[in-house]
């Protein structure tokens, strides 16, 4: 089968929220629903350890590829205890991020083979970070240890940031374990967060008689 998935994670870097575009060729006639049920139970039963199916999706005619979705990534990292001292403690730590978020924070990329020299300002494209909240995730991914967790959020697509470089710019050359928790579809408005399973959220969107975001324009195209 043709398959496209989620952006690639670092190596060894571990997630609880894939999602991949799958082209197959039905060969009965049984109903949609009911052929996505079945497919949704064999691929659990032949999933390998470590991997979970929660849902499968019938895309049709004019639903938004999984490539073409104007998305976002969610990330927790796990900052070791020292990290956490050489700031003086969590209070202080936090304390320490919110004044850098404060003020443009820049990360430079040198020129390597096809790609040129680069500046990228972390803020245009990470969102705001929350501190302390999301042990339960480390926990989840199998990240434990006296580990302090920060969470934020990045664009994907174009000349997107690497959770590491966010991390770099906030607290340095810290030995952070990451995880992304998750995977939502950027629509530049407030509201619940929509996974690329939201498909009938999608469909209104392009049902609308008007569309007001660029970003939601762009998911519909």
């Amino acid at each position: 089968p043709k398959m496209t998935f989620t952006p690639a994670l670092g190596l060894g870097m571990p997630s609880l929220a894939e999602y991949v575009d799958v082209k197959l060729i039905r060969t009965d006639d049984t109903g949609s629903a009911a052929w996505a049920e079945a497919l949704l139970a064999s691929l659990r039963g032949l999933a390998l350890e470590g991997i979970e199916v929660f849902g499968v999706r019938l895309l049709q005619k004019g639903d938004p590829a999984l490539s073409k979705l104007p998305a976002m990534a969610r990330w927790v990292a796990g900052l070791p205890r020292s990290t956490v001292d050489a700031f003086g403690g969590q209070e202080a730590l936090r304390a320490a991020l919110e004044e850098k978020w404060a003020a443009p924070m820049e990360v430079h990329r040198e020129a390597r083979k096809k790609h040129k020299a680069k500046t990228l300002v972390v803020q245009e494209h990470a969102l705001e970070f929350r501190v302390g909240d999301e042990t339960d995730v480390l926990r989840r991914a199998g990240l434990l240890g006296d580990l302090f967790p920060i969470a934020f959020e990045t664009r994907t697509g174009g000349p997107s940031i690497k959770p590491v470089e966010v991390l770099q710019s906030l607290v340095g050359e810290a030995h952070a374990r990451v995880v992304r928790e998750g995977f939502f579809i950027d629509r530049d408005s407030e509201g619940p967060r929509l996974s690329p399973l939201d498909l009938e959220a999608f469909r209104k969107v392009r049902e609308a008689p008007s569309v007001a975001s660029d970003a939601l324009a762009a998911l519909i195209c």
